[in-house]
């Protein structure tokens, strides 16, 4: 849980920079440049990643020989959605839990994202400062949430279910609020429920991803979990914009009731299926380390 709140402490600290940032900068040429320096150096650091030795299990794949560029797209694509199906279909029931929840949560970011648009843009009529103020808040909020989230998930232990529950409760209600309030400091009321409740939730997943997870597929399981999330930001918007041509309204009452639905699927499927899941891990690791010992 620290490893994981840190790394979303550093996601809320570059909300917060790149506000800071902007009034240096004055030209969008200049901030084109500034984003493709900040990718460069990301690059950079993820090459300096130590890398996976391939063992006598883990054979070295054979090189293929390269596909055009399009057919490659399609086939990376068709291979993310397969991979997501798989886990869908023939994953253990807490992976199958893990994943429903992640998708969940990110269809309904991009779900409420087109009336959130509307909302800043029609209601409060934002002006550039004011998107700085908004992304800035959001980044200390969700930095605030994650350095709090080691605390209050330990505190709860392997059982998250009583944890997440009320975090979906929240978030829910403070994309209701959002959507409906006239008066700009209720608005960012709001955003402290979402992005707070956000932020608890999504480290507790985390966590409880090393905990069900062997040694060997704990990224394998994060990558596919991360596909699923890409995969809601295609399907998503598309679905938002539907929505919102049918009524306004719409995407806030589906995204609130999706909320709800999660809430129910943790508070039916962690004791059933995640809890056993844990349990089963850590007597595997105890029978483990006896036999080395």
């Amino acid at each position: 849980a620290g490893v994981m709140g840190k790394l979303g402490l550093a996601a809320g600290v570059g909300f917060m920079v790149g506000p800071v940032i902007n009034p240096f900068i004055s030209s969008l040429f200049q901030a084109c440049l500034f984003a493709t320096g900040l990718q460069l150096l990301s690059l950079i650091a993820v090459y300096q990643l130590p890398s996976r030795s391939v063992t006598a299990a883990e054979p070295a794949l054979p090189v293929e020989a390269k596909a055009p560029v399009l057919a490659g797209v399609v086939k990376t694509v068709w291979k993310a959605i397969k991979e997501v199906f798989v886990l869908a279909v023939a994953a253990p029931p807490a992976a199958r839990l893990i994943l429903f929840l992640r998708f969940g949560m990110s269809m309904g970011f991009h779900v409420f994202y087109t009336v959130m648009q509307a909302i800043i843009k029609d209601k409060f009529k934002f002006q550039p400062t004011d998107y700085s103020n908004y992304f800035a808040f959001i980044g200390l909020t969700y930095a605030f949430s994650q350095l709090i989230s080691r605390a209050v998930i330990n505190r709860f232990g392997k059982n998250q279910t009583f944890l997440l529950i009320p975090c979906f409760l929240l978030l829910g209600g403070g994309r209701f609020v959002t959507a409906t309030t006239d008066n700009i400091y209720i608005f960012y009321s709001g955003i402290v429920l979402t992005v707070g409740a956000l932020g608890i939730v999504n480290t507790s997943i985390s966590t409880t991803i090393t905990r069900i997870a062997s040694d060997s597929n704990v990224g394998g399981l994060m990558g596919v979990l991360d596909t699923s999330e890409k995969l809601a930001g295609i399907g998503g918007p598309a679905i938002g914009g539907a929505l919102y041509a049918y009524s306004t309204f719409a995407p806030v009452i589906v995204v609130c009731m999706g909320y709800l639905l999660l809430a129910v699927a943790v508070f039916v499927g962690y004791p059933r299926y995640v809890l056993p899941a844990i349990d089963h891990k850590e007597r595997e690791s105890t029978e483990t380390k006896a036999k080395t010992e």
